[in-house]
């Protein structure tokens, strides 16, 4: 399995539940209860993409070991920040949040991270090696795109 294979896992109960990995209590790891995560179970490879903070971390479940493998450039305001992420059937994963986008390699490790100026961005498509951000608001500026190269993050002109 890739990462983009993977899916997202929430706490319940004070806890994750990664299968055969066991589970994560969040008494011992806080980060996990304000945080995006996508667990890839067949490699023991879990994402964790907060929500508000900005270490962008990779868990090797076999191993209990954990490494920062990004920073994100986050909004000043924390009501504005936001984290959602997107798999690829070519098994990347895409995590978007306010103020970026990156690309994660089928093994979790960072392929590429941008940043945009978007606060209403979304991921409008993945096709042809290539992520579509389109905006939502506001009303002027809603249905703009922009185009990135899934191979390396470059800006596509049109």
């Amino acid at each position: 399995m890739t990462l983009g294979q993977g899916f997202a896992v929430a706490p319940h109960g004070g806890a994750v539940a990664v299968g055969r990995w066991g589970v994560l209590r969040l008494a011992e790891a806080p980060m996990l209860a304000d945080s995006v995560l996508w667990l890839d179970h067949d490699q023991g490879i879990l994402v964790v993409a907060p929500l508000t903070g900005t270490s962008l971390v990779r868990v090797r479940l076999a191993y209990d070991e954990a490494s920062e493998i990004d920073w994100l450039v986050r909004d000043e305001d924390s009501d504005l920040r936001f984290m959602s992420a997107r798999s690829v059937p070519s098994g990347e994963l895409l995590l978007l949040y306010e103020r970026g986008l990156v690309c994660l390699e089928p093994d979790g490790w960072v392929r590429w991270h941008v940043l945009h100026d978007d606060l209403s961005a979304g991921i409008d498509s993945v096709a042809d090696g290539q992520v579509a951000l389109v905006s939502q608001w506001p009303p002027e500026l809603a249905g703009r795109t922009r185009r990135y190269r899934l191979a390396d993050g470059e800006p596509i002109r049109r």
